[in-house]
């Protein structure tokens, strides 16, 4: 039987609302899928609040069908400079 990861989330308060949970569930069930958990790189540093979601990121880890990815900014060609509103390319 799958894990359901979507449930366990709901079961434990952390999920206050989603547009189509069926179809989020059956996205979640197939294998390779990748989750991204974002970081302020602007911030001086991790605080509490960011341990809910890289405690998320290791649950879905340990499940195995999923590969969680922590992000401090944008990924690939277009990536940007991380400040909220700016539109500049890092290095520019």
């Amino acid at each position: 039987m799958l894990h359901d990861l979507l449930g366990e989330f709901e079961a434990r308060g952390l999920v206050h609302q989603t547009t189509d949970a069926t179809t989020l569930r059956d996205w979640l069930a197939v294998p390779g899928r990748r989750v991204y958990a974002g970081f302020d790189p602007t911030a001086d540093s991790l605080h509490v609040g960011h341990l809910v979601a890289l405690v998320l990121l290791r649950r879905v880890a340990r499940v195995g069908r999923c590969t969680p990815r922590g992000t401090s900014r944008g990924s690939g060609q277009r990536r940007r400079s991380g400040r909220a509103g700016d539109g500049r390319r890092v290095g520019q």
